[in-house]
């Protein structure tokens, strides 16, 4: 269990760096590194960015994964029919379509209405486990 002051550090910490304007990987990885040395078991994480870009729909910033992929990236928009290209994106940037989106564990939750995913694994998930439990 983290304690309360640990908690209470973490989020004047985050408040700080925000202030500061601390990139959003430094504020990530801050977060999340510090989080971890206070005693909160957690080895990846996802911070989704919703944005008003014309565009870029948002951002994806992430921790504890690969460190061959980029740490930041920017996804296209998502309303596009199922197979189609967003002509505002290059070739390089048409990753994340709305066919990944519908293949995600958060458009599960969100079509589903479930909280969590248990407790049958969802793909894009196979691994995630710690202690035997689910996260």
């Amino acid at each position: 269990m983290i304690a309360e002051d640990d908690i209470k550090g973490l989020n004047a910490w985050l408040a700080k760096a925000g202030l500061r304007g601390e990139p959003e990987t430094a504020l990530v990885n801050g977060f999340c590194e510090r989080a971890v040395a206070a005693g909160l078991p957690i080895s990846r994480a996802l911070l989704l960015i919703d944005t008003l870009h014309p565009v870029y729909e948002g951002r994806v910033v992430r921790w504890g994964y690969d460190p061959s992929e980029p740490a930041v990236q920017e996804y296209g928009r998502t309303g596009l029919a199922a197979g189609a290209l967003d002509p505002q994106l290059s070739p390089g940037e048409q990753g994340w379509t709305d066919a990944r989106w519908r293949a995600s564990p958060f458009f599960h939750l969100l079509q589903t209405g479930e909280s969590l995913l248990r407790p049958k694994p969802h793909p894009s998930f196979p691994s995630c486990r710690i202690s035997g439990r689910r996260v």
